[in-house]
């Protein structure tokens, strides 16, 4: 496109970036360094604190070895 291409009136600047907000980088960068000082091993879902109390999950672990794609209706998990 031409740099002297008309341009849509309608068309505003975006407002200026806040300097006082973390950048991306850093705000991953912290969320990285929180799950490190709580990783246990185990599975987990990580919310903002604001979810925390609006959300509820149920994980239930399966063997590894384990057929979760079975006929057998007793035995099957309860999937999505």
């Amino acid at each position: 496109m031409s740099e002297t291409a008309p341009t849509d009136e309608s068309v505003r600047p975006a407002p200026p970036v806040d300097p006082s907000m973390p950048t991306e980088e850093e705000l991953m960068e912290e969320y990285m360094k929180s799950l490190d000082e709580e990783d246990d091993g185990k599975a987990k879902v990580v919310l903002p604190d604001h979810l925390k109390d609006q959300i509820s999950i149920e994980m239930e672990e399966l063997a590894d070895d384990e057929d979760i794609v079975s006929e057998d209706k007793e035995s099957q998990h309860d999937e999505l």
